[in-house]
């Protein structure tokens, strides 16, 4: 990655608060866009502390809260409003755990009842000096390029498409690229095969931090590099943004995860999402 001239980064507690607060206040704006992109589902969100709790459907995947228990010890005020919120609107409670997280919060978690659910991987490289910037974004016929908002549909259906695995794939399914288009701080990335549109990414640009999303890839289409090629170019795009620190969420041994990994990123920590029932 070539010397930025600062120590390495550290994976301590504070690393862990800058990362968790990020993907709080990304997923606060992923809400706001969502009542744009579709209002009668009524997404809300909840800021406590540090932490948010977003909603946009029961069976969203937007629907969780992260960023709670760095602060320190839990306050247990904290976890009954998270569950009354998520309670009024028929979902069930799921919180996103970082490992760093004080170990209140998931002592009280476990006394209420949650059980583990999945586990996903933060995955960064710390950029720097032209880290990242100039890399080989090759692959085999396709074209990578940055897209503008008039292609932010067909994005989304690309994304949609690529993440179902399925032609024709559900509205919501669809909002989910077309809320993250709206997003402050995001640009849509494409590869193309000839004039059509066949693999996608993000990056949201945050402060020194660029979170990576939206990784999909048309299932013909797969095995030909795309998403190598879309995560190097995003990772030059951070480090164009001025970020010192890029990353991205994986499922351990997923292609994504490798993906991530070919390109020089690291394992940072693993998240634990842990989930309650409605009663």
């Amino acid at each position: 990655m070539g010397s930025t001239g600062r120590q390495p980064l550290l994976i301590d507690v504070d690393f862990a608060r800058l990362m968790e607060s990020v993907e709080a206040r990304d997923l606060a704006d992923y809400v706001t866009a969502w009542r744009q992109a579709a209002p009668e589902a009524e997404p809300e969100y909840l800021e406590l502390g540090c932490g948010v709790a977003g909603f946009a459907g029961p069976d969203s995947p937007i629907t969780q809260a992260v960023g709670f228990g760095m602060e320190g010890p839990t306050v247990w005020e904290q976890i009954d409003k998270v569950e009354d919120f998520f309670g009024s609107r028929g979902a069930p409670s799921r919180f996103a755990l970082c490992p760093m997280a004080h170990p209140s919060l998931l002592g009280e978690l476990g006394r209420k009842g949650y059980v583990l659910t999945e586990f996903e991987d933060l995955l960064f490289m710390e950029l720097g000096n032209g880290a990242a910037a100039g890399i080989d974004a090759g692959s085999e016929g396709l074209a990578v390029r940055e897209i503008g908002a008039a292609e932010s549909t067909i994005w989304a259906e690309t994304a949609a498409r690529g993440f179902t695995a399925v032609a024709n794939p559900e509205r919501g399914d669809i909002l989910l690229g077309l809320a993250a288009a709206l997003r402050p701080g995001v640009s849509l990335f494409a590869a193309d095969a000839g004039e059509q549109m066949v693999a996608t990414a993000a990056l949201a640009v945050r402060g020194e931090v660029g979170t990576m999303f939206g990784a999909a890839t048309l299932p013909e289409f797969r095995n030909r590099g795309a998403q190598t090629a879309l995560t190097r170019v995003l990772l030059a795009a951070a480090a164009k943004a001025g970020c010192r620190i890029a990353v991205a969420g994986g499922v351990p041994g997923g292609v994504s995860h490798r993906n991530q990994q070919r390109v020089g990123m690291r394992v940072a920590y693993t998240k634990v999402m842990v989930e309650r029932s409605l009663a």
